[in-house]
């Protein structure tokens, strides 16, 4: 029997995330969840508790690992272990709060365009920043989800609460993983949380593949191993 896995994306992402992982996942029985459809940051985390099957292994994307870490936590899920991936584990920087705040805004009066290349720059490793297939990738994502859902998304993931007192409530094998090109997270952050936690945290370094925050869509094959072994760690 092959193992079950739930996958939760982040925010302005669908199933497209996780095309490229899944193609070197292919001994998995992946699910996904869809929380674009919610309207409330409570309804959000609550669609995702619904769609976790029992005992699987629940991974999170961004904001989506955020979802996935309150889910487990408020409903009780029970999951064979949760894996957080560039998630912001202890909320947002005050820089990136502010940026969502005024976009969220702007685009409460105006027609969105689509992500500019200035901003995807912040998503993608410099080597990546030039790949057609992943920024067609990423437009086609917010193509998808539309306007709306954009600035439902900014306004409800922009306050998130530290997850720190959250993670430390669950009983659960969890994991993290990070890359240290990744200019939206703060490392330092995730590897003081790591410190205070004791879980294992994977740290995908320039030297082992050139990603920044879209690691499932920059270096799927390396997360797939590291899903695979973390996942076989479990006793």
């Amino acid at each position: 029997m092959h193992p079950s896995v739930h996958l939760v994306p982040g925010t302005m992402c669908n199933q497209r995330l996780w095309t490229r992982l899944l193609e070197h996942m292919n001994r998995v029985d992946a699910s996904l969840s869809a929380p674009a459809d919610a309207v409330t940051l409570d309804k959000m985390i609550a669609d995702v508790a619904s769609e976790v099957p029992k005992g699987a292994h629940l991974v999170g994307f961004s904001f989506g690992g955020y979802l996935a870490a309150e889910a487990v936590f408020r409903y009780q899920l029970p999951v064979a272990s949760l894996t957080l991936i560039a998630t912001a584990i202890q909320g947002l920087p005050a820089q990136e709060k502010a940026l969502r705040r005024s976009n969220a805004t702007l685009l409460q009066r105006s027609e969105y365009r689509g992500t500019s290349t200035k901003r995807l720059k912040k998503f993608l490793h410099p080597e990546n920043v030039q790949n057609n297939e992943l920024k067609e990738t990423i437009l086609a994502m917010e193509k998808d989800l539309g306007q709306d859902v954009l600035v439902r998304q900014l306004l409800q993931s922009m306050d998130r609460r530290n997850l720190l007192p959250v993670l430390s409530k669950i009983s659960c094998p969890m994991f993290l993983i990070s890359a240290t090109d990744d200019i939206l997270v703060d490392n330092s952050a995730i590897e003081d949380g790591v410190r205070q936690l004791h879980v294992m945290h994977t740290k995908i370094r320039s030297t082992d593949a050139a990603t920044g925050h879209m690691i499932p869509l920059e270096a799927p094959q390396l997360l797939a191993r590291i899903l695979g072994e973390n996942f076989a760690s479990i006793k």
